[in-house]
Protein backbone atom coordinates (compact mmCIF):
# COMPACT_ATOMS: atom_id res chain seq x y z
CA UNK A 1 0.00 0.00 0.00
CA UNK A 2 2.88 2.32 0.91
CA UNK A 3 4.40 1.70 -2.59
CA UNK A 4 0.61 2.93 -4.36
CA UNK A 5 0.92 5.83 -2.05
CA UNK A 6 4.29 6.76 -2.97
CA UNK A 7 3.04 6.82 -6.84
CA UNK A 8 0.14 9.20 -6.56
CA UNK A 9 2.16 12.37 -5.59
CA UNK A 10 4.74 11.97 -8.58
CA UNK A 11 2.18 11.38 -11.03
CA UNK A 12 0.59 13.91 -10.12
CA UNK A 13 3.66 16.23 -9.95
CA UNK A 14 4.06 14.39 -13.56
CA UNK A 15 0.80 15.87 -14.54
CA UNK A 16 0.45 19.35 -13.69
CA UNK A 17 4.38 19.86 -15.12
CA UNK A 18 2.96 18.53 -18.44
CA UNK A 19 -0.36 20.85 -18.21
CA UNK A 20 2.26 23.89 -17.43
CA UNK A 21 4.40 23.35 -20.09
CA UNK A 22 1.49 22.60 -22.84
CA UNK A 23 -0.24 25.96 -21.82
CA UNK A 24 0.31 28.22 -24.85
CA UNK A 25 2.34 31.18 -24.73
CA UNK A 26 -0.03 34.22 -24.61
CA UNK A 27 0.84 37.92 -26.37
CA UNK A 28 -1.02 40.60 -24.64
CA UNK A 29 -1.62 44.11 -26.09
CA UNK A 30 -3.75 46.79 -24.72
CA UNK A 31 -4.72 49.58 -26.89
CA UNK A 32 -7.88 51.02 -28.73
CA UNK A 33 -10.27 50.14 -31.37
CA UNK A 34 -13.16 52.72 -32.51
CA UNK A 35 -16.78 51.20 -32.64
CA UNK A 36 -19.65 53.23 -32.19
CA UNK A 37 -17.89 56.68 -33.14
CA UNK A 38 -16.33 56.14 -30.14
CA UNK A 39 -12.79 54.76 -28.86
CA UNK A 40 -13.11 51.95 -26.62
CA UNK A 41 -10.03 50.46 -24.65
CA UNK A 42 -9.59 46.94 -25.58
CA UNK A 43 -7.14 43.59 -24.47
CA UNK A 44 -5.98 41.44 -27.29
CA UNK A 45 -4.62 38.22 -26.73
CA UNK A 46 -2.41 36.23 -29.91
CA UNK A 47 -1.04 32.68 -28.69
CA UNK A 48 -0.75 29.21 -31.32
CA UNK A 49 -3.19 26.62 -31.11
CA UNK A 50 -1.73 22.71 -31.49
CA UNK A 51 -1.90 23.08 -35.02
CA UNK A 52 0.83 26.25 -34.76
CA UNK A 53 -1.93 28.40 -36.00
CA UNK A 54 -2.18 32.10 -34.54
CA UNK A 55 -5.66 32.28 -32.95
CA UNK A 56 -7.00 35.00 -30.32
CA UNK A 57 -9.37 36.86 -27.89
CA UNK A 58 -9.74 40.15 -26.87
CA UNK A 59 -12.37 42.02 -24.45
CA UNK A 60 -12.93 45.73 -25.06
CA UNK A 61 -14.97 48.30 -22.72
CA UNK A 62 -17.78 49.93 -23.58
CA UNK A 63 -18.69 53.25 -22.11
CA UNK A 64 -21.21 52.25 -19.69
CA UNK A 65 -18.19 49.73 -17.89
CA UNK A 66 -19.56 46.71 -20.22
CA UNK A 67 -17.25 43.95 -20.77
CA UNK A 68 -17.35 42.54 -24.63
CA UNK A 69 -15.67 39.39 -24.85
CA UNK A 70 -14.61 38.19 -28.58
CA UNK A 71 -12.99 35.35 -30.31
CA UNK A 72 -9.81 36.30 -33.58
CA UNK A 73 -9.77 32.73 -35.79
CA UNK A 74 -9.10 31.63 -37.93
CA UNK A 75 -6.12 33.85 -38.82
CA UNK A 76 -3.62 34.17 -41.53
CA UNK A 77 0.05 35.23 -41.46
CA UNK A 78 0.53 37.18 -44.93
CA UNK A 79 4.10 37.82 -44.30
CA UNK A 80 6.31 38.21 -40.44
CA UNK A 81 4.54 41.43 -39.71
CA UNK A 82 0.79 41.49 -41.19
CA UNK A 83 -1.76 39.41 -39.45
CA UNK A 84 -6.00 38.87 -40.48
CA UNK A 85 -8.14 37.12 -38.74
CA UNK A 86 -11.63 36.55 -38.10
CA UNK A 87 -13.71 38.78 -35.10
CA UNK A 88 -16.79 36.61 -33.62
CA UNK A 89 -18.72 38.82 -30.20
CA UNK A 90 -22.03 39.48 -29.51
CA UNK A 91 -22.32 42.13 -32.14
CA UNK A 92 -21.33 39.84 -35.10
CA UNK A 93 -18.43 39.25 -37.09
CA UNK A 94 -16.10 40.46 -39.63
CA UNK A 95 -12.35 40.81 -40.08
CA UNK A 96 -9.45 41.84 -38.30
CA UNK A 97 -6.27 43.19 -40.07
CA UNK A 98 -3.23 44.22 -38.47
CA UNK A 99 0.60 45.37 -39.12
CA UNK A 100 2.78 44.39 -36.48
CA UNK A 101 6.11 46.64 -35.61
CA UNK A 102 9.01 44.40 -36.60
CA UNK A 103 9.38 44.15 -32.95
CA UNK A 104 5.85 43.30 -32.04
CA UNK A 105 5.74 44.80 -29.81
CA UNK A 106 2.73 46.62 -30.88
CA UNK A 107 0.31 46.56 -34.12
CA UNK A 108 -1.63 49.15 -35.96
CA UNK A 109 -5.05 47.71 -37.03
CA UNK A 110 -8.58 48.03 -38.52
CA UNK A 111 -11.82 45.74 -38.47
CA UNK A 112 -14.89 45.56 -40.52
CA UNK A 113 -17.15 43.30 -41.90
CA UNK A 114 -16.46 40.46 -44.31
CA UNK A 115 -14.42 37.89 -43.77
CA UNK A 116 -10.76 35.97 -43.64
CA UNK A 117 -10.36 36.79 -47.52
CA UNK A 118 -12.78 39.55 -48.34
CA UNK A 119 -13.31 43.11 -46.99
CA UNK A 120 -16.94 44.81 -47.41
CA UNK A 121 -16.16 47.61 -45.23
CA UNK A 122 -14.03 49.49 -42.99
CA UNK A 123 -15.74 50.23 -39.69
CA UNK A 124 -12.77 51.23 -37.22
CA UNK A 125 -9.70 51.07 -35.99
CA UNK A 126 -7.74 48.73 -33.78
CA UNK A 127 -4.37 49.19 -32.14
CA UNK A 128 -2.18 47.26 -29.09
CA UNK A 129 0.57 47.43 -27.58
CA UNK A 130 2.62 45.41 -25.45
CA UNK A 131 2.79 46.63 -21.88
Amino acid sequence: MRTTRALVPAALAALLQACATSAPEETKYTGEIFSGGRRLPVTTVFWEDRSDRTVGRYVFVERDGREVPGTLGPCEMRNEVVLRCEWTDTYGQGYFFARFSDDRQSFRGRWGRGDLHHTLSIDGIWHGQQR
